[in-house]
């Protein structure tokens, strides 16, 4: 297995002179290296995936985006720069977690066959290891380096490089929970979505991308309520601010009906609005309208019936996708109908 050792520089971390915070942080991968992070699609400009960054023993993993900067693949749309480079945008739980910032160095190797799931160790020169692995740069910014040749120039002292160089310690570690910086993912979720261009031929929700971030039902239910800032979709309103109580993150296509945790698979709904949604008492048009079904005569529902959800503005690359809509409508709509007449 390989490993990519990783020098940060001052316009990695976002100085201007000596002066920080003048711009985005990242970390920039060398050609070299793609062998260990995901593939992406050359037919979406910009395009991105997230991963899992394992960066403790026993801390969480932190998800960040791996972004493919592919202008110059694209000169019909005659940009000023044809970027072609691939990025981890540095978000603040991963600057935090790995103390990042000019001069530090990052290790990098994958732990799955979709090198979705990294381990990712940072040393600064503080840690005892940090001099030695430097020495394998050379005086460059990277380098490529086999794990037995990390092993050997840099013999175990930290948890964690043990992390990093111990496969066996590695592989146990792979099977983690979810990330731990949900929010993050959302924020700039939205920024990334909005740079893609997106690829003419493609039929899947783009949010499949993020989808190593959003794993399981806790995941969904975060996303969800961040996406809807805690606030029903149709009543635009809370029991409790900033709490869950009385909301729930419904699926539009049920996990158990082939449906994912993704945000854009979900809408945060009171429980009473949930629970006549998956009873098929209304669904979504493909305008994001409430309709109602015709046979729901009377009741609160009709009240409702033709108002568009309520996606927050900053949220808006997380609304429901088409696709899980138009399943809904085929799919459940009309539901209590067949139950009524068995």
């Amino acid at each position: 297995m390989n490993v990519l050792i990783k020098k940060l520089q001052s316009q990695e971390s976002g100085y201007s002179g000596d002066k920080p915070g003048q711009r985005g942080k990242y970390i920039l991968i060398p050609q070299k290296a793609y062998e260990l992070f995901p593939d992406m699609s050359a037919a979406r400009r910009n395009s991105f995936r997230t991963i899992r960054l394992k960066y403790d023993p026993s801390g969480g993993w932190i998800g960040a985006y791996y972004v493919w900067h592919n202008t110059a693949l694209f000169p019909e749309l005659q940009m000023k720069r044809a970027h072609n480079e691939r990025r981890i945008y540095r978000n603040d739980t991963l600057d935090y977690s790995l103390s990042l910032d000019r001069g530090a160095i990052v290790l990098f190797a994958p732990t799955d066959d979709e090198r979705l799931d990294i381990c990712a160790v940072s040393l600064t020169q503080s840690d005892p290891e940090y001099r030695l692995v430097e020495a394998l740069l050379s005086g460059k910014t990277n380098k490529l380096t086999s794990l037995s040749a990390l092993r050997s120039a840099a013999p175990v002292k930290t948890a964690h490089l043990k992390l990093l160089i111990d496969t066996s310690y590695r592989e146990a570690t792979n099977q983690g929970p979810s990330v731990v910086n949900t929010s993050e993912i959302i924020k700039e979720g939205n920024t990334h979505l909005a740079s893609q261009s997106a690829d003419p031929t493609a039929h899947d929700d783009p949010l499949l991308a993020l989808g190593v971030s959003f794993k399981t039902q806790t995941d969904f239910s975060t996303a969800v309520r961040e996406v809807y800032n805690n606030r029903c979709a149709i009543r635009e309103s809370y029991v409790y601010k900033d709490h869950p109580i009385g909301l729930d993150a419904a699926h539009i296509r049920a996990k158990a009906d082939a449906g994912n945790f993704l945000p854009s698979n979900g809408i945060l709904l009171s429980t009473d609005f949930h629970r006549a949604f998956d009873e098929g008492l209304w669904t979504l048009t493909d305008d994001l309208k409430v309709q109602v079904h015709d046979d729901v005569s009377d009741g609160l529902l009709r009240d409702f019936h033709g108002k568009r959800i309520a996606v927050p503005k900053e949220n808006i690359a997380f609304a429901p996708y088409a696709g899980y809509v138009k399943w809904h409508q085929e799919n459940t709509f009309g539901f209590f109908r067949r139950l009524s007449n068995v």
